[in-house]
């Protein structure tokens, strides 16, 4: 969204509608296999010897992206066993460590998911909503919600200069004020989204798993900056990957 504004496409202040712009909610979470044979519960396990790990690539996804920040904010945030709060080095050392034990980097979240349901890995990194999709469409894989995990703020917006060219402003505007009424937010969570609406929020509390320790973009000073500290040429994840990689 930042980037649509950026480019003079957004002209209004987005940010200023309901949730921030913001219409519904997920979190950074694992699919295990039935029974959970890898005993997969936290970030640390993933770094264990033998743990087939997939999640997709950094360059060409943004939901990779935020399993690496959710990955490595929880390291920082001294959440993951064996790393200390604030200790960027050893939380880039276990980034390194679980990125080592990854088989398959698919291009994108969608094909890393169904690159689980053929049977390959033990462990993908993925969103929660993904997880529950797929078990409300019967796959028999287990969800796992660690302890800390970045929360994915989902985001709708009016393009201000489609809108006006195609004449389409009130139905557009419309659409958007209707995604945020309890109707619209029930059918976000029977989808396995976290409702931002309050009343519907409170009515699906149980239907999710508690986070100990949430965490948003924020951590890393916002998403320019996390993809030029992350991600950039001389980025933690690129340095990261590149260790990993030559091993």
């Amino acid at each position: 969204m930042d980037r649509i504004a950026k480019a003079g496409l957004i002209t209004h202040d987005w940010l200023a509608a309901p949730g921030h712009g913001m219409v519904s909610n997920s979190v950074v979470a694992f699919a295990v296999r039935k029974g959970n044979p890898k005993n997969i519960h936290d970030w640390a396990d993933l770094a264990q010897p033998g743990v087939d790990v997939l999640t997709p690539n950094a360059a060409t996804s943004g939901g990779a992206m935020w399993n690496i920040l959710a990955l490595y904010g929880a390291a920082l945030r001294g959440h993951v066993s064996g790393v200390a709060a604030n200790d960027a080095a050893a939380a880039q050392a276990f980034l390194q460590a679980v990125l080592k034990n990854v088989s398959v980097m698919d291009k994108d979240a969608r094909s890393s998911i169904t690159t689980f349901e053929t049977g390959v890995g033990d462990v993908a990194i993925t969103y929660e909503n993904e997880v529950l999709l797929g078990q409300k469409r019967g796959q028999d894989y287990e969800l796992v919600v660690p302890q800390s995990t970045i929360v994915i703020e989902n985001p709708v917006v009016v393009v201000d200069s489609f809108v006006d060219k195609h004449g389409t402003r009130a139905a557009a505007e419309a659409f958007v004020k209707f995604l945020f009424t309890p109707a619209a937010q029930q059918i976000f969570a029977d989808y396995g989204f976290r409702a931002v609406e309050p009343s519907v929020a409170q009515a699906t509390t149980s239907k999710f798993a508690t986070v100990a320790d949430s965490f948003k973009i924020d951590q890393f000073g916002g998403w320019d900056k996390a993809v030029a500290d992350i991600f950039g040429d001389a980025g933690v994840y690129t340095q990261a990957i590149a260790a990993a990689q030559s091993q």
